[in-house]
């Protein structure tokens, strides 16, 4: 006697070889832990370089926030001397009124 819902599992594994037999490729040629073994390595690669890269832009924009933190001190620095200067000028100019 057949049974029912095994012959419904093995048509269900046909339908999805069918669908998706060209991906299941490259795990057929395979034995399991080669397959495993070399996803992990890559793996493990495309995470470094990934943890690299993203070191690498971190760096990057940490030299350029200090590069413009520098410049903003900079132009304060300016702005406060001009600031100074036109405040000496009117102190002076006061003193030179009240004489």
């Amino acid at each position: 006697m057949l049974n029912e819902e095994k012959i419904r599992l093995m048509t269900n594994m046909a339908m999805f070889e069918k669908k998706n037999g060209k991906a299941m490729n490259s795990g057929k040629n395979y034995f399991k832990s080669d397959y495993i073994s070399r996803n992990m390595i890559r793996g493990f690669f495309s995470y470094t370089i990934s943890c690299a890269a993203i070191l690498c832009i971190w760096l990057i924009y940490s030299m350029d926030a200090s590069k413009n933190i520098r410049l903003y001190t900079a132009k304060l620095k300016h702005l406060d001397k001009r600031y100074d200067y036109q405040n000496r000028s009117r102190t002076l100019a006061k003193e030179d009124r009240r004489e």
